[in-house]
């Protein structure tokens, strides 16, 4: 049976989040949790090959996360993306309040 992601809390040294990873089965309510808006758009440049993405506006700009990246919100309501990779090693999941 396939896990769906949801919202849950994550501790990074001081800073408490949310995030929810963003993967093709919870796509459009990833993008409703952070605001974002759902695209498709060529990757690496090439018309025939698409990625979905969720573009979100920053305070940095517009970021786009890909499928497999973390969307993270912050206390202020901010929210970023960050690829797994570097999430998993940064973030721990907080469990039953902890």
């Amino acid at each position: 049976m396939i896990e769906i992601p949801t919202v849950r809390r994550y501790r990074r040294t001081g800073l408490d989040v949310e995030a929810y990873r963003f993967v093709p089965l919870n796509q459009r309510e990833v993008a409703d949790w952070c605001g974002g808006l759902l695209t498709v758009i060529p990757h690496n440049g090439n018309d025939n090959n698409t990625e979905l993405v969720i573009s979100l506006k920053t305070i940095d700009g517009e970021m786009l996360a890909h499928l497999g990246d973390y969307i993270i919100k912050i206390k202020d309501g901010l929210f970023y993306p960050c690829n797994a990779e570097t999430f998993e090693k940064m973030y721990e999941e907080i469990v039953d309040g902890s």
